[in-house]
């Protein structure tokens, strides 16, 4: 994931997201959302002002983050798109419901 947001440089190979460098993006935020660590988000702000912090900078509406279930569908529709989708969650009853061809066992054994 590191590699995805040019935080790390592969050993081998390349990563493109969109077709491109993800550093070469004129919007790198309409193209990668991510946060990969909790030490990201400033301390004194609230979980919803540093969302609302990351959208002005950023040019994204505040009608834009209207939750989880617009990122459930919002994740289904581009896999049905035929586009990658790559998700990390820690919340597997979120994922049970968000991603296909899940089954009850999984993760299990």
């Amino acid at each position: 994931m590191r590699m995805i947001a040019a935080l790390d440089e592969p050993t081998a190979g390349r990563v493109r997201v969109n077709g491109k460098d993800y550093r070469a993006a004129s919007a790198p935020m309409a193209e990668l959302g991510i946060l990969l660590e909790a030490s990201a988000v400033h301390t004194g702000r609230s979980a919803r002002n540093h969302l609302l912090a990351l959208a002005q900078t950023n040019g994204v509406s505040r009608r834009r983050p209207e939750g989880v279930l617009w990122i459930r569908n919002l994740l289904k529709g581009l896999a049905a798109e035929g586009r990658t989708v790559f998700v990390s969650s820690h919340l597997m009853s979120e994922m049970a419901l968000t991603a296909t061809g899940w089954s009850s066992s999984a993760g299990d054994g």
